[in-house]
């Protein structure tokens, strides 16, 4: 057909389209002016396009539309959707063969050329040969008893993918994993040879379970010259000028009538994703005139997602339906994803992604934080992918302020900075640039096309630190910031030797500024919180923080804030370190995006506190904050998230569900491995957190082998003796003291308390703790009188102490159960009353340390033969301990045991069928 022919042809055709359906054939007949031929071209195109209808279709046919009752074995019930290439009705098996419902596409007698005929034989054919789980299955296919041909689909029920997204709020993040969907069916289909050119929303279905599938193959192309159909197709193309198309959805090659490839399916994915993240289709040809859609179309590149969201306003009208600000969205499309979008939007096909195998690759390489393929190559890129990959490490060493000053410019080092004369602006920025490409050097070494060419986290601070002793000798300057940036990681993994050494290394290389000797501070303070040291670790971190405030370095200040309250929580400060953290965490807001990774920090250490203050219900409440923002700015691999959720699996243990918090860590371990290496801190952390849950769940010996694999974990670590290594092996003792083992037990209990007291100040909460599970081993061997020396001292050192109250109470219990056995009641009574009224305090969760002392104190008014109110205080505790455990606890049946022998003993005969009465009631409950 001639070029001119086909412009006419096309003017037309997108003329009609746009009017109402009422006016179409009277408007179709103007414009045609009498061309017969012209006029049955464009009635073919308008058959093929899904916005005709039926009605006009037929309108030149005799023939009378008439539904059918039956479709072969299938009973119809309605029609669910009309088009060029026939009817689809929604239609169940008659013989109960299918339970389920099916969808029917029938070309009626009236539609049924000879050409429509064999198209939709060839599309039932297409069907056939995709067996795709994203792809609509063919079922079966016949004739009726006028030979109009039909075949059986399955029924997708659900929505098409905007209103799929839409409807369900999906973020970006869940769009692009339910688009991957999408490409997946469509490369198989270019496998298969098979171009599906009519790409557009109203072709993507999602069912209500969230599974992607792609309908009508009705104007696909086969590229296999060897197809049995390849010649007819050919010809009938070339007969009608082009297929039938969606302007809005179509490619610069269709709406030009050019050759159609695989690349033509993936401009489509392109304007399918664009929409998909927007909320609004590419190009707006609302209003516009048919040589405007034609430059649109064929000519201009649209802008970007981003730049098309940013020009919106915030109203709530106009922001997109996911479930994120507009201004959040909008931050997250900018880089990759607009770069992927452009990059299959190309108008030279060739420019494209050379397959959809390309696209996912690109989209699933921005979702697991590695560069992609649609950005140009730059060593700032991509060191700016492994930094977002590795966020913990960026958090952890304070990286994003590096790069805020580095990357960004020199604005980030605050407003106080802008106030330096330029040359010192500028050392500043060059120094900041040598230190990036340094370390993308290191980091990029490798052929950035080989796959997995990325190295671990361990691997770069490997490099870096080998390679910095001997390299920069001309920068002294950037020598020094390197080793201050690299003294941090090293310090975050817990390797502190290294972090002195580098920590030296930058004192000789150069004169710190401010801002780096606040990092050194922060570093050294961080390394000394490691060693217990806190007293000292404080007075730095003080000297940091009033640094920090002068020159509003509000990324330090929120890094030292935390810090500061990790050490308030190991010496059971948690008041006030959760005090710091909210502080911390009102900075990390008005730091917007760039502010994130702090915000995630310090939800993750508010979490912690709440926890283990038993505030179970809010400590889970900002750990599910900060996994929630952590898998949606740094992808849900991200070694982040897996520590958050070691950290949120504890909520289970503290409610008493210990199986689901075994089976959350077993799940997250090996990710985290596989990441950070068999010997990280947060492993050891990790496989504490196991022991104790295993332990708690009653598997002693499991509990062991977890505990024991951190304590060689943390001895790589740390070295022989460290305050984390003393707290595992007091919970090796427990175990053994759990499993009846009381020497052995005894054992680890010694040596825990041996190296904490070397260790830790007299409060500190591992010391306290070894303390305690010492006098407990002591007194379960009847070695009261060490018991009761050791209990005293605890007693001593907590009683005026506020933040280790607990732990006073815990040692009143203790020392009073050991002045029991020594017939000690009257000093016993004092201290056990003091312990219940600790305990008090404490929520439901551990309101069996008020019970055991009442248990306790019931034991000494026996002593001291006063029954009555000995037995008030054991039915209390009795109660208590049947609502916390029920009535099978060894805790229930150990004052079960102490009443019944007690009725017994003294006949009373009543009060005894009453208790057995109870705990059997209990036991049914």
């Amino acid at each position: 057909m001639e070029k001119e022919y086909w412009q006419k042809l096309k003017e037309i055709f997108l003329q009609v389209i746009e009017v109402p359906k009422e006016q179409q054939q009277s408007v179709l007949e103007a414009l045609c002016q009498g061309d017969i031929q012209l006029q049955e071209q464009v009635e073919k195109l308008i058959k093929e396009d899904g916005s005709a209808t039926l009605e006009f279709q037929l309108k030149n046919n005799p023939a009378s539309f008439q539904q059918p009752d039956k479709l072969g074995a299938y009973t119809i019930e309605r029609v669910i959707g009309r088009g060029g290439m026939g009817t689809v009705f929604l239609a169940n098996r008659c013989d109960q063969t299918y339970q389920k419902k099916v969808a029917i596409k029938w070309l009626h007698h009236a539609l049924a050329q000879p050409e429509a005929h064999q198209r939709f034989r060839y599309e039932r054919q297409i069907l056939a040969n995709l067996d795709h789980p994203n792809i609509c299955q063919l079922l079966d296919g016949g004739l009726d008893h006028e030979d109009n041909p039909y075949f059986v689909m399955e029924y997708i029920e659900g929505h098409n993918l905007l209103e799929y997204a839409n409807q369900n709020r999906l973020t970006i993040r869940a769009r692009v994993e339910l688009f991957l969907q999408v490409c997946h069916a469509v490369h198989f289909a270019h496998n298969h040879l098979i171009v599906h050119r009519d790409l557009k929303p109203g072709n993507i279905m999602v069912t209500q379970e969230g599974q992607v599938k792609l309908l009508d193959f009705g104007i696909a192309k086969v590229l296999d010259q060897a197809a049995p159909d390849f010649a007819f197709l050919t010809a009938l193309e070339t007969r009608t000028g082009a297929m039938p198309m969606t302007p809005q959805y179509a490619s610069p090659e269709q709406y030009l009538g050019k050759p159609i490839t695989v690349a033509t399916d993936i401009y489509c994915l392109g304007l399918v994703l664009f929409e998909l993240l927007t909320g609004r289709p590419a190009y707006n040809f609302k209003n516009k005139s048919l040589a405007q859609i034609d430059q649109m179309i064929v000519h201009e590149t649209p802008s970007g997602p981003s730049t098309a969201l940013s020009q919106l306003s915030a109203d709530a009208d106009t922001v997109p339906t996911h479930n994120q600000t507009l201004e959040k969205v909008v931050q997250t499309l900018k880089g990759d994803l607009d770069a992927i979008v452009l990059m299959a939007l190309r108008k030279d096909p060739e420019r494209r992604y050379p397959s959809a195998q390309s696209l996912i690759s690109d989209l699933e390489a921005h979702l697991a934080g590695r560069p992609v393929l649609a950005h140009p190559e730059s060593r700032l890129y991509r060191f700016r992918k492994f930094v977002q990959r590795n966020a913990l490490l960026s958090v952890l060493i304070g990286v994003s302020t590096l790069l805020l000053v580095g990357l960004a410019g020199v604005s980030a080092y605050s407003a106080w900075i802008t106030q330096r004369k330029n040359t010192e602006i500028s050392q500043q920025r060059d120094r900041a640039q040598a230190t990036a490409d340094y370390l993308s050097a290191l980091i990029l070494n490798t052929d950035p096309l080989v796959q997995d060419a990325s190295p671990s986290i361990q691997e770069v601070l490997d490099r870096a630190y080998l390679g910095l002793q001997d390299q920069l000798q001309n920068q002294p300057q950037v020598k020094a910031g390197l080793s201050v940036l690299l003294a941090r990681a090293f310090s975050s993994y817990g390797d502190l030797k290294k972090s002195e050494q580098l920590l030296d290394l930058a004192e000789k290389n150069g004169q710190f500024t401010t801002l780096e000797t606040i990092q050194v501070q922060l570093i050294r303070a961080h390394s000394l919180g490691l060693k217990g040291q806190f007293e000292e670790s404080n007075h730095l971190l003080d000297m940091a923080i009033a640094s920090a405030e002068q020159i509003q370095a509000n990324q330090l200040l929120g890094l030292c804030l935390n810090q500061k309250a990790l050490n308030l929580m190991d010496n059971f400060q948690h008041e006030a370190g959760v005090a710091l953290l909210d502080r911390a965490l009102a900075i990390a807001l008005e730091l917007g995006q760039s502010g994130q990774n702090l915000q995630i920090m310090t939800l993750r250490n508010r979490g912690r506190a709440k926890m283990e203050k038993w505030n179970v219900a809010e400590g889970k409440k900002d750990l599910d904050q900060a996994l929630e923002m952590a898998q949606e700015t740094l992808g849900p691999s991200a070694p982040a998230c897996a520590d958050l959720i070691l950290n949120r699996s504890l909520v289970h243990v503290y409610s008493g569900d210990a199986k689901t918090t075994i089976q959350e860590i077993n799940k997250t371990l090996p990710e985290l491995k596989q990441i950070l290496g068999e010997r990280h801190r947060l492993i050891g952390d990790g496989m504490d957190n196991l022991g104790f849950s295993y332990s708690a769940d009653g598997d002693q010996q499991k509990a062991l082998e977890a505990f024991n694999q951190a304590l060689d974990i943390k001895k790589e670590i740390y070295g022989p003796e460290h305050y984390n290594i003393a707290f595992t092996e007091g919970q090796i003792g427990l175990c053994y003291s759990r499993l009846g083992q009381k020497e052995l037990a005894l054992a680890h209990y010694q040596k825990a308390e041996d190296m904490a007291r070397r260790l830790l100040p007299p409060t500190h909460g591992v010391l306290l703790l070894a303390q305690v599970n010492l006098a407990s081993g002591l007194d379960k061997l009847g070695r009261y009188q060490e018991s009761q020396t050791i209990l005293e001292e605890v007693c001593r050192n907590t009683a005026s102490r506020e933040p280790v109250q607990f732990y006073y109470g815990v040692a009143c219990l203790l020392l009073g159960r050991c002045l029991n056995h020594l017939e000690k009641y009257e000093e016993a009574i004092p201290l056990l009353e003091k312990s219940i009224e600790v305990a008090d305090r404490y929520p439901e969760q551990v309101q069996y340390v008020a019970a055991l002392p009442r248990y306790r104190l019931g034991q000494a008014m026996m002593g001291l033969h006063r029954d009555d109110q000995a037995l008030v205080y054991w039915q209390t505790a009795l109660d208590q301990f049947i609502s916390l455990f029920g009535p099978d606890h060894p805790f229930s049946q150990m004052v079960f045991a102490d009443l019944e022998t007690y009725y017994q003993a003294h006949e009373h005969v009543d009060f005894l069928a009453e208790l057995r009465k109870k705990m059997e009631t209990q036991t049914r409950n």
